[in-house]
This record gives structure tokens, sequence and C-alpha cells, in this order.
């Protein structure tokens, strides 16, 4: 009976070089706000790309940072899509509704 623990399988496989092991993770923590904040286009920072960048600092953990966590959560428990489209509709309830306030405010940002 060979018995082969996900670590002896994963450290029996060639190494991967550090970029394509972080190049993933890195895309989906720079393409989250992209596609919250700035595909929108409700902001006035929307043509200056200098703006873009520097807000790719903030909007990056604060979008970012939660995506990766509902993929990592997701694979993990060895679960699919349906899990990732929950987690993420509960992202946006509790982002939208105890962080920025603005998901019952009519007046926010006067959009």
């Amino acid at each position: 009976m060979d018995t082969i623990t996900t670590h002896q399988r994963l450290r029996s496989q060639p190494q991967q070089s550090w970029l394509r092991r972080i190049a993933p993770a890195l895309g989906v923590f720079f393409l989250a706000p992209l596609f919250a904040e700035y595909l929108i286009g409700y902001d006035t920072s929307t043509g200056n790309p200098g703006e873009l960048l520097f807000g790719l600092l903030i909007f990056g953990p604060l979008y970012g940072g939660p995506a990766l966590l509902i993929r990592e959560v997701t694979r993990r428990a060895d679960r699919g899509w349906p899990t990732i489209i929950l987690l993420a509709i509960g992202f946006g309830v509790i982002q939208a509704g105890l962080i920025d306030h603005s998901i019952f405010n009519p007046a926010y940002r006067d959009i």
C-alpha cells in the first residue's frame, strides 16, 4: 500500500520559478480593482493614467486582497465557482454597506 501525502507529491514535482508561481496572484490582485473601480468610469480619475496607477496602491489591497482570500478559501475547501460567486457577493455587500456606507446612501459621491 503506497500512501503518498500531498506534501510528498508536491516535493516530487519540479519546482516552478518564483515568477511563475506569483504571477497569477499578482494578476488577481491588480485586476480586481481594475474591474471593480476603473471599468465603471464614474470617477474623475478615469482619463488620468497617473491617478489610475496611484489608485492601484489603494484599490489593490481593498479589492485584490479579498479576491485572493476568496479564491484561496474556495480552492482549499475544494469548492467551485458557485462558492466563489457567493463569497464575492457577500464581500460586495459588506464592503459597500459597512465599509463605504454607499449601499444605502443616495447622496454618496453625487453619483
